[in-house]
C-alpha cells in the first residue's frame, strides 16, 4: 500500500476518533472524566494538525520539482507513416496502451491508442491531439493539474521547438509525492524526539 494511501487512512482514522472523543464530552464521557477525555482530545488535535499540514507540505513540494527532473526520458513513440499492424503488434508485445506520435523531426503530434490501431487506418488518421504540453521547466503542481484537466492524463514534456523530449505520467507523480511524504513524516519523526 503506498505512503499517501497510508497517509490518507491515518487522517481519517484521527478524524474519526476525534468525532467520537468528542460525541463522548458532549453525551457524557462514559466512564472517562471530562477533563481526561478533553486532555486526548487536544493531544489528537495537534497530531491530526500536524499531519494535516504536513501533507499539504507534501502537495506544495511539488513546486520545487520540474517536468525536467523526472520525466521519462524515452518515453515510447511511433512515427507518421509507420505500418498500423506493426505498431500494434509490437505495443502488444511491450503491453502499451498508447504511444506518442512524431514526425520525423520528433516533434509532437499527439497519442494514438492500441485498440484504435487498424489495418484500414492510417496512423495520421487515428491520432488525439494533444489539449496540454509542458516544458521541461513546468513546475510539477502545474504538470499535474495539467494532467487531471486532459484525456489522456499523461503529459508531454516538449522543447521550444515542439519536440519530443519526454512524458510525465501519473506513475511518475506519485513516486515523487511518495517520496516527499517519507522526507515529511522523517521530518516529522525527527522533532517528535
Amino acid at each position: 500500500m503506498s505512503t499517501g494511501w497510508n497517509n490518507l487512512c491515518t487522517t481519517a482514522i484521527a478524524i474519526t476518533v476525534c468525532w467520537v472523543l468528542a460525541s463522548c464530552v458532549q453525551g457524557g464521557a462514559g466512564g472517562l472524566g471530562s477533563g481526561a477525555t478533553k486532555a486526548i482530545i487536544s493531544d489528537l488535535r495537534e497530531e491530526f494538525v500536524r499531519d494535516f499540514v504536513g501533507a499539504d507540505r507534501v502537495l506544495k513540494g511539488l513546486r520545487l520539482h520540474r517536468a525536467k527532473d523526472v520525466m521519462q526520458e524515452t518515453p515510447p513513440t511511433v512515427k507518421v507513416g509507420e505500418d498500423p499492424l506493426q505498431v500494434k503488434a509490437r505495443m502488444k508485445r511491450d503491453m502499451m496502451k498508447w504511444s506518442m506520435l512524431v514526425d520525423e523531426k520528433e516533434h509532437f503530434l499527439g497519442w494514438i491508442t492500441y485498440d484504435d490501431l487498424e489495418e484500414s487506418r492510417r496512423i495520421r488518421d487515428i491520432i488525439k491531439p494533444p489539449t496540454v504540453t509542458a516544458s521541461p521547466d513546468t513546475p510539477l503542481n502545474e504538470a499535474l493539474s495539467m494532467m487531471l484537466n486532459s484525456a489522456i492524463g499523461t503529459l508531454a514534456v516538449l522543447d521550444d521547438e515542439e519536440r519530443m523530449l519526454g512524458v510525465l505520467t501519473f506513475q511518475i507523480i506519485r513516486d515523487v509525492l511518495g517520496q516527499q511524504a517519507d522526507e515529511v513524516q522523517k521530518d516529522a519523526r525527527g522533532k517528535g524526539k
